[in-house]
């Protein structure tokens, strides 16, 4: 099972806040099989300013991906939850037809692997420490 996401950095802090908190002692801060778009669209285009790899510029980089089927429009009352939700739905229907495309990419051009053994381990230790913090013995 893959996890499919974008900025993994971000959207792993809850799991590894709460883990921290409930299991006593050594605790792997690896996650195995976490796709980040952010993080192949890094490794692909590098030298790419931050505001590229950003969901909103794939959006307008892929708008054939985006159908009017798809996407839920939000009733005028909506409450603020509600339209988040809507929102957050109408992404990961996006994310998921942009996933193939992009990993195809990385495979294509020998890239894959340091994506899965190297990049994205380091994100979720990387997620971990920004949660829940460095210590050192003095």
């Amino acid at each position: 099972v893959t996890l499919v996401t974008f900025n993994a950095v971000v959207g792993l802090m809850p799991f590894h806040f709460h883990r921290s908190n409930d299991k006593e002692g050594m605790m792997d801060l690896i996650l195995p099989s976490v796709w980040d778009l952010r993080l192949a669209s890094w490794i692909l285009i590098p030298h790419a300013k931050a505001e590229q790899l950003e969901l909103k510029a794939k959006c307008e980089g892929f708008p054939h991906l985006q159908t009017k089927s798809s996407s839920y429009t939000v009733p005028p009352n909506a409450s603020n939850p509600l339209k988040g939700l809507l929102k957050a739905r109408n992404q990961l229907e996006f994310l998921f037809r942009l996933y193939p495309i992009v990993d195809k990419q990385m495979r294509d051009k020998g890239l894959n692997s340091a994506f899965l053994e190297i990049e994205s381990p380091v994100q979720s230790i990387l997620s971990a420490m920004e949660c829940i913090g460095v210590g050192f013995v003095p």
